[in-house]
């Protein structure tokens, strides 16, 4: 039936889409881009001798192609209106260029502060953790290198008391594709049965039987 290969070949176009759109298809970063992107500041890290400077750089110059979690640890200040106006601001900025470029929180969640005293030095006074999914490097990297991100960092700033932040590789994730794989198979499964019901009930069809009988 034409009307089910229509159904099937549309959830094929919005799979492929959607892998398009979520799985990092450019492959690592080379160095060029990464000395692109922090400019002048690419010599300066690379013979600086702060070690957490060296190791951001290393990030990106070890780039191995595929997502990664970066797992924050912020300490809330307390509430105001200053606070909450600074947060919505860095949200309203983040928010766009992370869906444009597959990234999207996957957890956040208050700790549950005293019930332990694991987290290190630094950040024990933590109380929410939040797990954002990036699609790659090359992604995160397009987003922080920007005038403008670096003007939105300090509305982070300015609602936090302060945060930890580690990457994470990705290996634990929820799969987006083979969830929605399984809601497009749902979809199409139901609409095929929707489809063949409605051409065995329709008139024209048992006419067509009865002549050819």
């Amino acid at each position: 039936m034409r009307r089910i290969r229509t159904i099937w070949i549309g959830l094929a176009v919005v799979y492929a889409a959607l892998l398009a759109w979520h799985q990092p298809l450019r492959g690592p970063l080379s160095e060029d881009e990464v000395r692109t992107a922090f400019g002048a500041q690419y010599a300066e890290m690379r013979l600086s001798e702060d070690a957490q400077a060296r190791a951001f750089l290393d990030f990106f110059l070890n780039d191995d192609g595929r997502p990664f979690h970066m797992v924050n640890l912020n300490a809330l200040p307390e509430r105001s209106p200053e606070a909450d106006e600074a947060a919505q601001t860095y949200g309203a900025f983040m928010a766009p260029r992370l869906l444009a470029r597959a990234s999207y929180p996957v957890l956040s969640t208050d700790v549950i502060v005293g019930l332990t005293n694991t987290l290190g030095p630094g950040v024990d006074n933590a109380e929410r953790l939040v797990v954002v999914r990036y699609r790659s490097r090359r992604d995160f990297l397009n987003i922080i290198s920007t005038p403008e991100f670096r003007e939105a960092v300090q509305h982070k700033s300015a609602s936090l008391d302060g945060w930890y932040s580690a990457p994470s590789t990705a290996a634990a994730t929820v799969s987006v594709p083979l969830l929605a794989l399984i809601a497009l198979l749902a979809i199409g499964g139901i609409s095929t049965l929707g489809a063949r019901r409605r051409h065995r009930m329709d008139p024209r069809q048992s006419t067509k039987t009865l002549t050819h009988s």
